[in-house]
């Protein structure tokens, strides 16, 4: 599985990477908001990079202020390109951050199958325990990852679809166009364009 967090060239820079992610920030002022209790954990590096790049430009209009940033609230579009498809979610940022464990950065051979270990993506992640089983069983659902051996708590990406689980793919699909068209036009304007993200953080 390549090329996750991908962002849609129609919303890119004329100078920037049409692969690179889109960040958004909404700012909560303490005075205004109460103490929101938030877990904290690695997020993926380009993610980190832009959020770096944007405290930098925060802090040197607003000097006396520094952005705490909440990274579980929020919202990501991910696009993943599986061998025989490609799927896009809207998820929250630590089911993107889990599923971005398995991307595949192999430039000698992209079809090395990667595993994780339910402790292992705590370890490597630094992520609550009940956050990664809970981003596992999300993405299990979605027919993106499988266990590889029922109880082992190893998970693989699942590359290809056999008929029966092509079958509850494309019900899944048919359920979320069909929840798509039922939704306000309001709410559809809304929708975030593949590769952005929408994080919050605190002044």
């Amino acid at each position: 599985m390549k090329d996750l967090l991908k962002k849609s060239p129609s919303s890119a820079p004329s100078n920037v990477d049409s692969t690179e992610p889109v960040l958004h920030a909404k700012i909560l002022s303490r005075l205004f908001w109460p103490q929101l209790q938030d877990t904290t954990y690695l997020i993926p590096p380009a993610i980190a990079s832009l959020q770096s790049r944007y405290s930098t430009g925060f802090e040197s209009l607003k000097a006396s202020r520094k952005l705490t940033w909440l990274p579980t609230l929020g919202q990501t579009t991910v696009e993943l390109e599986l061998q025989d498809r490609t799927i896009v979610e809207e998820v929250l940022p630590w089911q993107a951050t889990v599923i971005y464990a398995f991307n595949n950065d192999s430039a000698s051979d992209p079809n090395v199958e990667i595993t994780k270990s339910v402790q292992e993506l705590i370890d490597t992640l630094e992520m609550d325990r009940s956050l990664v089983i809970s981003a596992l069983k999300f993405w299990t659902h979605k027919l993106v990852l499988h266990e590889t051996t029922p109880g082992s708590g190893i998970y693989a990406v699942l590359e290809t679809l056999d008929p029966s689980d092509r079958a509850r793919s494309d019900a899944q699909a048919t359920a979320a166009g069909a929840g798509a068209e039922d939704a306000p036009d309001a709410g559809a304007k809304d929708k975030g364009i593949t590769g952005e993200h929408d994080v919050y953080a605190y002044e």
